[in-house]
């Protein structure tokens, strides 16, 4: 996870990830790790990113999944089911910038959630560097 530049509030970590709000924008920054964790713990991140949406005012959201292992079937069946319109409908989450993992099974997994999403419900992009993903929240 490379380090953001600037006055961060760190919300929350765990061994999957952390979630911070860089000071200075106007998005939540979702750090990812490279470890392999349980479904509970991938679950208990999104929950928490969602309890830190609400609590900053934010609608937008830097995940960076440049180390992440994939996301098991099930976890993205839970996000694109339940905790997308969930975020979408309880916090406002409308963008999400997704910068993407090393590995070609990594970006596979990630654009596939996006590929389920009904049209409308986020706007997305994928980007190759945290610095192109700020910038385009920041432009939105």
């Amino acid at each position: 996870m490379p380090p953001l530049s600037g006055p961060v509030s760190r919300y929350y970590h765990n061994a999957a990830a952390v979630i911070s709000h860089p000071l200075s924008s106007d998005y939540l920054h979702l750090g990812w790790s490279a470890a392999r964790t349980s479904p509970d713990e991938l679950r208990a991140v999104y929950e928490q990113t969602l309890r830190a949406l609400q609590h900053f005012g934010l609608h937008k959201l830097l995940s960076d999944h440049s180390q992440r292992p994939p996301l098991p079937a099930d976890i993205g069946t839970w996000m694109v089911q339940e905790w997308i319109p969930r975020a979408v409908r309880e916090a406002g989450y409308s963008h999400c910038a997704v910068v993407e993992n090393h590995a070609p099974l990594g970006r596979l997994a990630a654009q596939s959630i996006g590929a389920q999403l009904p049209p409308g419900l986020l706007t997305f992009r994928y980007f190759g560097t945290v610095a192109e993903a700020a910038a385009w929240l920041s432009a939105q």
